[in-house]
């Protein structure tokens, strides 16, 4: 429950703007707005995805502890699939 609350609001903001998206509200916006929505939903998306794939391909990280390799590989993690989605779109 608590990896939940630490998500919330990505999942909110994505599961807004996806509600955007499918209910028609999205082609009555100016084009300049429909790009942020689409990559504020991708980057938003993103970010969930590497939660997941942090939590299910490696093992969990104590930000506490010295900087470690582990560290270095969660940064990326968390900076390079959000920034992948949001060039994607």
């Amino acid at each position: 429950m608590k990896q939940i609350k630490r998500i919330a609001p990505e999942i909110l903001i994505s599961i807004a703007l996806l509600w955007v998206f499918f209910s028609g509200v999205y082609m009555a916006m100016p084009p300049a707005m429909q790009l942020l929505g689409v990559k504020i939903v991708l980057v938003s998306v993103g970010i969930l995805h590497a939660h997941a794939a942090g939590k299910i391909l490696f093992k969990p990280v104590d930000w506490k502890d010295p900087f470690r390799p582990e560290h270095i590989v969660r940064i990326v993690l968390y900076a390079v699939i959000p920034l992948c989605y949001a060039f994607g779109g």
